[in-house]
């Protein structure tokens, strides 16, 4: 195996011509999307991360990317919200395409993996409205797999990008019984962030 990771790192420092760091923050905005009958709202919460933006020879305007990000995938219902916070992986392929020397249109799509760092509700009783801070580590799984797609737009060393994330596991689960097991839910959130590479 690890003769294998030295293989693709060489293989990787053989094809790039340049590579770069970018570092971004933004917003969260959504949470679950599921079967159940029951309404859970985006509610919006944090995003930072860090990119190795890998550049080939040959080719200026591809990149690979691997990242490193925490972000927030929050929740609203009748009677109750909370936030799950994860720690992710995105690697995504990256295109720019230059509209004139300064501004450049940015097209990313890859995958993420993710694991759980926190994983909370707040329970509002109709009594009383100091919410009960409820672990729900029980009835969410720790880890996440799905897919990305981004747009964004580049002016020199700085970037806005829009990515979408839709996860494709079942975070369900796995107390029996628990309300969450009888219905399926994936993450799935938009991200805004701003950049900066160096």
């Amino acid at each position: 195996m690890k003769k294998i990771l030295c293989l693709a790192l060489f293989a990787l420092m053989a094809l790039s011509a340049s590579a770069q760091i970018r570092i971004e923050a933004g917003t969260s905005i959504g949470g679950f999307k599921g079967t159940s009958s029951l309404e859970y709202k985006a509610k919006a919460g944090i995003t930072a991360g860090a990119f190795y933006d890998i550049g080939f020879q040959g080719n200026p305007y591809e990149f690979l990317a691997v990242g490193l990000q925490y972000t927030e995938n929050g929740y609203e219902a009748k009677g109750m919200d909370g936030k799950v916070s994860w720690i992710q992986l995105p690697v995504e392929s990256r295109t720019k395409i230059a509209m004139n020397n300064n501004i450049s249109l940015l097209v990313d799509a890859g995958v993420f993996f993710g694991y759980a760092l926190k994983r909370s509700a707040n329970v509002y009783w109709t009594y009383d409205s100091t919410p009960v801070v409820t672990d729900i580590s029980d009835s969410v799984r720790k880890f996440n797999l799905g897919g990305s797609f981004g747009l964004g737009l580049g002016l020199g060393k700085f970037s806005l990008r829009f990515n979408w994330q839709r996860g494709i596991l079942n975070l369900m689960g796995p107390t029996p019984g628990d309300v969450f097991t009888t219905n399926a839910y994936n993450t799935s959130s938009l991200r805004i962030v701003a950049g900066f590479s160096f």
